[in-house]
């Protein structure tokens, strides 16, 4: 009889300890009460306890430990997700488990990029938010083939093809973000290409547009600008364009030497007739709109005058009297 009470006494303390110890997990597995809604970053790789760590500090959960222990009576430890999680109303730490199975959003910056930047330029702003380095850019960049689908048949560079916007690009995904640099190109490029009437082929429009986007600094000039390339196109002139002798010289000045202006270089405009091999530079909408669009006039030369505008001239001689205006 006294056993029978000691068991009936020792089973009661067991009851009241499991009882004490379960409603201790419900409690501590019910969100905090100050919870608030909020974005929490789960990056790759972390452990169950990390996650547990960060999900605490960020006040989603109260306990680690529980959160530890039902991700492994779960069996889902393996199965936790990095990502960009909304937790915007309050989660029991089961549901909590379930939401991270689920896989988050990618991690996103904004990231603006400019008209008329090099290849090289749009490396540095890479490497600058923190996307990748400046190297391991210009060396996904470099793999064209990879590219291949995106670009002109004829074109062997991606240079042109970058199209300023701004995005939100992933981290660690740049074969992702390049893509969606150059859909949006091709977007915007069919877009317009498609009511042109002229003459030249899809990849020497965006050559000329790129050196277009590098003359023009006035948004009206630049198909007056794009028609005086043209004209000087039909008649076989050297474009004698200065931006595109500069695409290999990046440190000269403002004028170039004559030293310079002999280089034997296919994008040495005073040298080598035609368009260079590539654009020279990621054009604008602006400035593809006006090469598709030039504006029909009989001018073949044009200088600057310093201020963002041009002088234009329909003889050389006139051209000249424009330089000694400009240039006294």
């Amino acid at each position: 009889m006294k056993y029978i009470k000691i068991c009936i006494i020792i089973f009661i303390i067991v009851l009241l300890s499991f009882l004490s110890l379960g409603f201790y997990a419900y409690f501590e597995s019910q969100p905090p009460s100050d919870f608030k809604g909020k974005e929490v970053y789960i990056e790759e790789n972390l452990t169950t306890g990390e996650i547990a760590e960060k999900l605490k500090s960020e006040n989603i959960i109260k306990n680690k430990i529980i959160f530890s222990l039902l991700a492994k009576y779960l069996d889902i430890e393996e199965n936790l997700k990095s990502g960009i999680y909304e937790f915007n109303e309050k989660m029991n730490v089961k549901d909590v488990l379930i939401k991270l199975t689920e896989g988050g959003l990618p991690p996103h910056i904004k990231v603006t990029i400019p008209e008329g930047l090099k290849i090289t330029e749009i490396a540095e702003i890479f490497d600058k938010n923190g996307l990748c380095s400046k190297e391991e850019f210009l060396k996904e960049v470099n793999d064209v083939e990879k590219y291949k689908k995106y670009i002109f048949e004829d074109a062997e560079s991606l240079e042109g093809f970058l199209f300023p916007d701004t995005y939100f690009f992933e981290k660690e995904n740049l074969t992702k973000n390049i893509e969606m640099m150059l859909i949006n190109f091709n977007q915007e490029f069919s877009g317009i290409y498609k009511n042109y009437k002229g003459e030249l082929k899809k990849y020497d429009i965006l050559k000329l547009a790129s050196i277009v986007e590098e003359e023009a600094q006035v948004q009206d000039e630049r198909p007056i600008i794009a028609g005086v390339f043209i004209n000087r196109l039909n008649l076989n002139m050297l474009l004698q364009a200065d931006p595109t002798l500069k695409y290999i010289l990046p440190d000269a000045g403002y004028i170039l030497t004559t030293k310079e202006l002999e280089i034997d270089s296919p994008y040495n405009s005073y040298k080598y007739p035609g368009l260079p091999p590539t654009p020279i530079c990621n054009p604008g909408i602006e400035s593809i709109k006006a090469t598709i669009n030039p504006k029909k006039t009989d001018y073949l030369y044009f200088v600057a005058k310093g201020d963002g505008t041009h002088l234009f001239a329909k003889t050389y001689d006139e051209h000249l009297r424009n330089i000694s205006i400009v240039m006294p």
